[in-house]
């Protein structure tokens, strides 16, 4: 056997070799997508709300349980949320504050706060980019009719 000459047993070899770097360099491609928070607050169930028709409980069907209902004039902080996303309103606001400049609060109202977090990520062995998005929904319910006064939906911007 000459030392250049190529074998069968060379060749299944480096076929060997090469399908084990192949595996090793794949296994450290990835690309995901999760769900992190809240259920999806899609166009098609945004657009189906309207103020003075749609019900409380049209709103809990579409969007679930909020993560949080507010009253006028809580002594506690339960009616603030940090909002990061509202381009004019940075920081934690009073839920209130988005629509009393339309509407006349009164203590019969709620605002019924949803949130939908979802996640991409990407990478290849050690170089990883993750995009996270947050898209808010804040709803004004007057509880005396159970009707829909106004809504406000921010989708994330990114």
């Amino acid at each position: 056997m000459a030392e250049g000459k190529i074998t069968k047993r060379k060749i299944t070899r480096m076929c060997w070799v090469f399908i084990v770097l192949a595996v090793t360099t794949l296994t450290g491609c990835m690309t995901m997508k999760m769900e992190m928070g809240g259920r999806p607050l899609t166009k098609k169930n945004i657009a189906k709300i309207e103020s003075g028709r749609t019900t409380k409980d049209d709103i809990i069907q579409w969007f679930g349980m909020p993560k949080s209902v507010s009253k006028p004039n809580q002594s506690d902080q339960s009616t603030n949320v940090n909002i990061p996303n509202f381009a004019g309103a940075p920081g934690v606001r009073d839920l209130f504050e988005f629509f009393s400049s339309k509407h006349k609060i009164t203590e019969t109202h709620r605002v019924y706060y949803y949130y939908y977090v979802h996640s991409d990520s990407a990478g290849v062995l050690f170089f990883h980019e993750w995009k996270q998005r947050q898209d808010e929904l804040f709803i004004l319910i007057d509880e005396s009719t159970q009707l829909v006064v106004d809504y406000m939906f921010v989708p994330d911007k990114h």
